[in-house]
């Protein structure tokens, strides 16, 4: 219910004296331990385990949830870059709320999630497209970008359209 990776709100949890978390902080699951604990890092520091059949959280969004997002995209008209943005925003935010756009290059898009999610760090994802002769948007390439390179390439898990 709760893969290593996925993006979590707290609901409910018990009173701790030593905790500052609070309904609604978002968080990403580490692991799962044999006593049923789910442990969490929090968005808002440090990280904590949330006690099973007594605290309580909401998963806001699983690795396949993302993966059906990215071949989505494939199939969605998009009449500007606009119009994509808002989609994904829609899509990612409730998730990702500090999640961020940057469209320097012409034909190309990332999104800054900025957290770390799905077991990778500084989670981003690189979207590839080209434009027709009305401003329509057709998706070449999208998928995760790995920030060692200095070329920003699309790892081993992009989709491409084919």
């Amino acid at each position: 219910m709760y893969p290593a990776g996925s993006r979590v709100q707290l609901e409910y949890m018990e009173p701790d004296p030593y905790s500052k978390l609070k309904p609604g902080d978002m968080g990403t699951v580490q692991m799962i331990d044999d006593a049923g604990g789910l442990h969490i890092s929090w968005d808002c520091g440090g990280s904590l385990a949330l006690i099973y059949k007594v605290d309580r959280c909401n998963c806001l969004m699983k690795r396949e949830q993302m993966d059906a997002l990215f071949n989505h995209l494939f199939i969605m008209p998009f009449e500007n870059c606009e119009k994509m943005k808002s989609w994904i925003e829609k899509k990612l935010r409730p998730a990702f709320p500090a999640m961020s756009f940057d469209n320097g290059t012409k034909g190309k898009l990332e999104v800054s999630l900025n957290v770390n999610a799905f077991e990778m760090k500084s989670l981003k994802i690189g979207i590839e497209y080209q434009t027709d002769e009305k401003g329509h948007l057709f998706i070449k390439k999208c998928g995760w970008i790995q920030d060692a390179p200095a070329k920003d390439k699309i790892n081993k898990a992009q989709k491409t359209k084919r």
